[in-house]
């Protein structure tokens, strides 16, 4: 007899080879019959049966209206590396989950895919294996896209973009444009962040806590070079507000407000003069502040190591500013042959670069008041300067100015107001807005990217390429090993004609980092072939998918090229997505040589009997274990070929989803799949059994079919919650799991009813956008029992979904206590009508299993007892 066995897999071959138990109920041969029927389904079959229909979008907008009742579900797209690995699964999975569910309640549904195609790993496999990026990136999405059918997402695939596509890289080039003509994109000479393993420009952003790479790990050093940069500053102040009508998740919003750093201050100017001839400025730089009542007791000035005055110092210093900064540690050079006088009182101040000074913070520049900041005093004391204070108390205990001249004895408020005043009627100083933010510096000394349409010329200056002569397209001939950028190095790319005074001219050879290409791609998926679609009601984007990691850089770059594309007439919204889903990451166990980091081969170690930490078998040197972003080089990733050829795509997609919920990190174990193949295992088993089996003129416990119902209900009114507002899809999967150990545990009482048959079809709807293979067969099988509500021939997939029965969530079966001689032996569900008839509560408990153990026949009744508070149910026996 069996209570539930199926999904073993062997190669791809999902059989029913474990018996898990027993069944009361069934006989031998229904038990064969099921065995036999369930053994001839391998996943591989299954899946292969059911694949056009899961794949299929089904959707409804060919008649050029579908924008009405819309949802656009969008999940970040990847890059082409060739492998998807279990982040990707969990991510698409949760995607096409919700994306399902939207298409069964009637939604006109677009849940595009493509591909972020542009980038170094392409350009490396060019350098190191002599191979073409395109063949070698065309390929990677080949071998990516039927990997992602083969995990049963249903992608929009003919709105499918390629960022390394001439037809898509043109509407980059024209949107960079569009910016360049508006002041939005321009060139100067910055001092940059350099990799001096990719030998490329990183933006600030690509530049983590500890100066390295994001990207190679690479200690990164400064370098001024001529770079392009998108004015994101210009949208600071949008950026920061659009953030409230966002239904995104609060931590998310926080890291983008604290990037973009918005404080509000003041600021004075300060002229950069000869120290032996004043008459000789030179420049003039900003300090920013938030005490400018402490002016008077500003002594010097110090810049950021970054800052244009920095310059100044030897190549050495410089060096060891930058390391100061990183370290935290105190370091400082005066910066010889200039002063700066002070804005009101005259007095010559020396000029400093310190590393404390913090180039993203204000202007870079701080107006230091040693007798008021500890940073400035160390600063102070360390070169000689005087340390004094300019801020005191009164005789009214009130704290006011000292030394400050015409503005002593002013309280900080007054005093503010009145320097302030003073500072605008000279002209030094006034009111700022100070924003962490900078610039975005796009400009990548790469080949694999999308090149900068602009064309310099001696006479004409940098040209913009005009838009009929786009693409811009990459050339093909070029020296991978020429120790420069590979476009620089092609001449046939670089010497062209000016488009304005046709002499010869120089095209741009930086390309443009490829955050650039993802800040619009979901604008591209709306128009096919054109740039920018007429469907202009699909935006914004109505949920988006996707990892926390790009939290500041992606999510603000694509808020700010929306806005501005919007500005240029370019884009119907000024936010792209509504709602953000941010999903956690997959982590795998990783185990590491305690004294050397090494990462070891699951057969190079053994696990110790606690299973907490273990032992490398050659050395037997102590191993830890611990848990971390899935790596090839960390030997701690999963293949999800290999999970669904040992599992099946429904076992893996459940598994995926159960474990966690999807903000939260999963920690991917082989063992996690066991839950969810018994799960479908049971399932299946249930529906063989009463396809086998179903009679409509079976006894059926009318009380029990009620209660099989309301649990139904219950499980389907959580399961929309799910999918339509908190997403918490593991607790989906619990409610599914509990409503099958119910229609298991009631079967014999129920099986017969179409409040059954109803709660096994709600079961495998509100399962499919999960894990639609199963569902389909199933509910095939399913086909001759009676429909209640649903259509019996139509695939589930096809099902509109269903809707709530609020009356059936209030709970009509009461759960009686049987006490028995004053001990509580059992418990019996009662309708509530039939709950008030004591007569048939009588015989409900004789003829429960309860009262045949405890009771036995009514003759052995000695008192029956029903309290007014119900729910408990006594029985006092005859001596």
């Amino acid at each position: 007899l069996l209570s539930s066995s199926f999904f073993c897999c062997v190669g791809g071959q999902m059989k029913m080879l474990r018996l898990m138990g027993t069944r009361h109920g069934c006989s031998g041969g229904a038990a064969v019959a099921v065995l036999r029927s369930m053994a001839s389904f391998s996943a591989l079959k299954l899946e292969d049966k059911w694949k056009s229909v899961v794949l299929a979008t089904n959707r409804k907008h060919d008649d050029g209206t579908w924008e009405d009742n819309k949802f656009y579900a969008l999940s970040m797209f990847p890059y082409p590396s060739g492998k998807l690995h279990m982040g990707h699964v969990r991510v698409y999975t949760i995607s096409d989950t919700l994306s399902r569910f939207n298409r069964m309640n009637g939604k006109n549904v677009l849940h595009p895919m493509g591909w972020d195609a542009f980038g170094l790993p392409a350009e490396n496999a060019a350098f190191e294996r002599n191979l073409d990026p395109s063949k070698w990136t065309r390929s990677n999405i080949e071998e990516m896209r039927a990997q992602m059918n083969a995990i049963g997402v249903a992608f929009d695939w003919d709105r499918e973009v390629v960022t390394c596509d001439p037809s898509y890289y043109k509407d980059t080039q024209k949107i960079f444009l569009q910016l360049h003509s508006r002041g939005l994109a321009y060139q100067k000479e910055a001092l940059v962040n350099w990799d001096p393993m990719d030998k490329t420009v990183l933006a600030n952003e690509q530049v983590d806590s500890e100066g390295r790479s994001w990207r190679s790990g690479a200690v990164v050093e400064k370098k001024q070079l001529k770079q392009w940069f998108l004015k994101i500053t210009d949208y600071a102040d949008e950026l920061l507000s659009g953030l409230d009508g966002l239904q995104w998740p609060e931590h998310v919003k926080t890291m983008q407000r604290e990037w973009i750093g918005k404080q509000e201050g003041y600021y004075f100017n300060y002229n950069i003069i000869n120290e032996n001839d004043w008459s000789d400025v030179q420049d003039q730089i900003t300090a920013f502040t938030t005490s400018p009542h402490t002016i008077f007791g500003n002594n010097f000035v110090a810049v950021s190591p970054q800052h244009r005055l920095a310059q100044r110092l030897t190549q050495e210093q410089r060096d060891e500013l930058l390391a100061a900064a990183e370290s935290g540690e105190y370091c400082a050079f005066q910066i010889g042959g200039v002063v700066a006088p002070h804005p009101i009182t005259g007095a010559g101040l020396h000029i400093f670069a310190a590393a404390y000074v913090k180039d993203d913070y204000g202007t870079g520049v701080v107006m230091g008041v040693p007798g008021h900041d500890d940073r400035d005093r160390e600063l102070a004391e360390k070169n000689d300067l005087r340390v004094f204070k300019v801020l005191g108390e009164n005789d009214a205990g009130e704290t006011v100015l000292k030394f400050s001249g015409n503005f002593k004895e002013q309280t900080i408020e007054e005093g503010t107001k009145s320097i302030m005043l003073l500072a605008e009627e000279f002209n030094f100083g006034g009111p700022m807005t100070s924003y962490r933010l900078r610039d975005w510096l796009v400009s990548r000394q790469r080949y694999w990217g999308t090149p900068i349409p602009i064309v310099h010329c001696n006479k004409c200056g940098a040209v913009p390429v005009p838009e009929k002569q786009l693409p811009v397209t990459l050339p093909t001939n070029v020296d991978f090993h020429s120790g420069t950028s590979p476009l620089a190095s092609c001449d046939e790319f670089v010497n062209t004609n000016c488009p304005s005074c046709s002499a010869p001219a120089k095209r741009e050879t930086d390309t443009m980092d490829t955050f650039v290409d993802s800040s619009w791609y979901f604008l591209k998926f709306l128009g096919e072939s054109k740039a920018f679609s007429t469907e202009k009601n699909m935006m914004p984007v109505d949920l988006y998918i996707g990892g926390v990691e790009h939290a500041v850089l992606h999510l603000l770059y694509a808020r700010f090229i929306t806005k501005a594309l919007a500005d240029c007439g370019m884009s119907s919204v000024r936010e792209p997505f509504h709602e953000l889903l941010v999903q956690g990451m997959v982590l795998g166990e990783c185990a590491k040589v305690s004294d050397s980091g090494a990462y070891l081969k699951s057969d190079e170690w053994t696990r110790s009997d606690d299973g907490k930490s273990g032992t490398e078998n050659k050395t037997n040197e102590p191993v830890s274990i611990t848990w971390e972003k899935m790596s090839k080089s960390k030997h701690n990733g999963t293949d999800p070929s290999d999970a669904i050829a040992e599992y099946g795509v429904d076992v893996m997609r459940l598994a995926t989803l159960f474990q966690a919920p999807p903000a939260k990190e999963l920690m991917w174990m082989e063992g996690h799949s066991l839950g969810a193949e018994r799960f479908l295992s049971k399932l299946f088993e249930i529906v063989e059994d009463i396809t086998a089996n179903f009679n409509v003129n079976a006894n059926v416990d009318r009380a029990v079919a009620s209660k099989i119902r309301s649990e139904a209900q219950k499980c389907l009114s959580h399961v929309t919650d799910v999918y339509s507002r908190t997403y918490g899809l593991n607790t989906a999967v619990s409610s599914l799991m509990t409503l099958l150990n119910s229609l298991r545990e009631h079967r014999n009482d129920a099986m017969h009813s179409e409040e059954y048959v109803e709660s096994l079809r709600i079961l495998l709807v509100c399962l499919a956008p999960m894990a639609p293979y199963t569902p389909c067969e199933l509910w095939e099988k399913m086909s001759s029992l009676p429909a209640v509500g649903f259509s019996a021939q139509a695939n589930v997939l096809s099902q509109t979904w269903p809707t709530v029965d609020e009356d059936a969530l209030i709970d009509d079966v009461i759960t009686f206590a049987i006490q028995v001689g004053g001990k509580t032996r059992g418990e019996i569900p009662i309708s509530c009508a039939q709950a008030q008839d004591e007569e048939y509560l009588r015989n409900a408990v004789l003829e429960s299993e309860v009262g045949q153990k405890w009771i036995g026949d009514a003759s052995n009744i000695g008192k029956f007892i029903v309290p007014q508070s119900q729910g408990i149910v006594s029985v006092v026996l005859k001596k």
